[in-house]
């Protein structure tokens, strides 16, 4: 047997080689023969199903874009994400529960009323939001989709 043009395939059918020769034995049942129109092009293609041609290949797929986490949104924003989430009526219950029952627990309750109340945005790497959000049951990535969410409001 003389020089053969031929392509390798991968066991899921993407082509790995593009030769012109004699055959390797390591090529041999996993080698399809082509034309001299496709050299050129051999990226593009993947074998068929049937191993015994090849097709275009589908571009690969673009992977959704990771949603950028917010820094900060405004207080609508934040209640309106809590209220979709069935948690706004958790937080003034888990700000009051920050009371150890010592004046530095009291006041720690009335800082977080205050900035609970009086706050135009909510930032998320403030400690008081972090605190909150887990005492509602909100870890970090919850928390993350909560701020994804209300950005979109």
């Amino acid at each position: 047997m003389g020089n053969v043009r031929y392509v390798t395939y991968t066991p899921d059918g993407g082509l790995d080689g593009c030769y012109l020769q004699v055959p390797q034995e390591e090529h041999i049942g996993r080698m399809i023969v082509i034309d001299e129109s496709l050299v050129g092009s051999w990226g593009n293609y993947r074998a068929n199903e049937a191993r015994d041609g090849v097709e275009l290949a589908l571009p690969p797929t673009q992977a959704e874009p990771m949603p950028v986490v917010p820094l900060k949104v405004t207080r609508r924003q934040a209640r309106q994400a809590l209220l979709l989430a069935g948690l706004l009526d958790d937080v003034p219950i888990a700000i009051a529960q920050l009371d150890d029952g010592t004046p530095e627990g009291m006041k720690k309750v009335r800082m977080a009323q205050i900035e609970w109340e009086d706050s135009l945005e909510f930032e998320r790497a403030r400690p008081l939001v972090i605190e909150i959000a887990a005492a509602i049951g909100l870890n970090a990535e919850d928390l993350d989709q909560l701020f994804i969410s209300a950005a979109a409001l």
